[in-house]
């Protein structure tokens, strides 16, 4: 895209609340006016439109990478993670069990 000295436009801007600029030369209120160019902001919003993209694709090929490791991991465990997980429920099922009978004995005796 080509910038160009012409495409500067002139865009009238009302500040909040009636304010307006008076020129002390005579008592008309005029408002502000401020130039704005116009292809410098397109090149601006483009440029951060392909930014978003390029932040984007990388996102996705990381998370990519992220989960391909995972599942390598997990495939090389030799004990697989619903066995673990059901073996160590157990192990919390027969410790509480016992923290109980513990705590009842202990009331029991006093």
């Amino acid at each position: 895209m080509l910038l160009r000295e012409d495409d500067t436009h002139d865009f009238t801007v009302r500040p909040a609340r009636g304010r307006y600029r008076e020129d002390m030369t005579s008592d008309q209120v005029e408002p502000y006016h401020v130039n704005v160019d116009k292809s410098l902001l397109i090149t601006g919003a483009v440029l951060a439109a392909v930014g978003g993209a390029v932040a984007f694709a990388g996102m996705a090929l990381g998370m990519a990478a992220a989960f391909s490791a995972a599942r390598d991991f997990l495939r090389h465990m030799e004990v697989p993670p619903r066995e673990m997980a059901a073996k160590r429920w157990k192990q919390a099922k027969i410790a509480a069990g016992a923290g109980a009978q513990a705590w009842r004995s202990a009331n029991n005796a006093t």
